[in-house]
């Protein structure tokens, strides 16, 4: 038996291992990918201001100036065919500049979305508190956040419904005035890294972030 033909006979012998151990298995494969994550079925897409963000673009912001405000409402919605899913978000400041990059947001007020957006801060991650799905519940056009006094978020069972997008992330950057020079004639480019795990049969009925099978957990 070739090196080869026993490898691959371990991997087979250590998959069988995982079944009879009884591991669960979810729809999960990360991608290296600048804006989306995609698992399995399970498929979402980043948006600029309503304009979907490609694979390998960020948000870069040019000729920022000391209080300076970029409104930019970062949004996710499931593409086409994916079944319904939990979200999360972890965005990147990066200014080109090893000096600056020591504490990238020193000088940035960042309007984020505190209402829908769960942030973890022990793995850095903001957690999305609904589900999302293609033909989920439409939300109006300009809304900033989703208020479960107006808004009917769970079912009769008790479930949170599935939306047909997020709510932004975050919805401006602005520039302290207290900037320096040493800010002058910098780009700023933030990264953001979507990741989406299956929500059927994925739910404690307490919190998503502590749903199951997000990659690298």
């Amino acid at each position: 038996m070739t090196r080869r033909i026993i490898a691959v006979a371990a991997v087979i012998i250590l998959a069988a291992v995982g079944v009879v151990g009884g591991t669960l298995a979810w729809f999960t494969d990360e991608e290296t990918a600048n804006n989306q994550f995609t698992t399995g079925i399970v498929d979402v897409e980043l948006y600029e201001n309503g304009v979907k963000i490609s694979d390998d673009e960020g948000i870069t912001i040019a000729d920022f100036m000391p209080g300076d405000i970029e409104f930019k409402a970062v949004t996710v919605k499931p593409a086409a065919g994916s079944s319904v899913a939990w979200v999360r978000a972890k965005p990147e400041f990066d200014w080109q500049n090893d000096d600056l990059n020591k504490d990238p947001t020193a000088m940035l007020e960042i309007r984020y979305n505190h209402w829908n957006w769960q942030y973890n801060k022990n793995d850095g991650w903001y957690y999305f508190m609904f589900p999302i799905k293609p033909g989920g519940i439409a939300l109006s056009k300009g809304i900033e956040y989703i208020d479960p006094d107006t808004v009917a978020t769970k079912d009769a069972s008790g479930m949170y419904v599935a939306f047909s997008e997020t709510t932004p992330l975050f919805y401006s950057i602005m520039l302290k005035q207290a900037a320096g020079n040493e800010y002058a004639d910098q780009n700023l480019t933030v990264k953001i890294t979507v990741q989406a795990v299956q929500a059927d049969n994925n739910w404690d009925g307490f919190n998503p972030m502590y749903v199951q099978g997000w990659p690298n957990d």
